[in-house]
């Protein structure tokens, strides 16, 4: 739920400020709300304490989003192997 509430709310910001989505670069953003996310179902399974879930959830999510923004971390860019078409290639 956190990752979709990100994800939507930054969409309809960017377009109603009419910028490129921070969704479609290549910044770490909605893998941190993903990472948080899982943190806190995970020490939900586990029994631990509900604040103690929800702190160690906003703790990965800030260190990962942080990390990101600070030292210049991103996802890997996609680039087709050799000797694959593309879609525009024609096939």
């Amino acid at each position: 739920m956190g990752m979709i509430t990100a994800c939507f709310g930054g969409i309809v910001r960017d377009t109603l400020s009419q910028e490129r989505s921070i969704i479609f670069s290549y910044e770490i953003y909605v893998t941190a709300a993903l990472a948080a996310a899982i943190t806190f179902v995970c020490t939900n399974a586990l029994g631990i304490d509900r604040e103690v879930g929800v702190s160690a959830a906003f703790m990965v999510g800030f260190a990962l989003r942080g990390g990101a923004i600070r030292y210049g971390w991103s996802l890997p860019r996609y680039r087709p192997r050799q000797g694959r078409l593309r879609a525009n290639d024609g096939a």
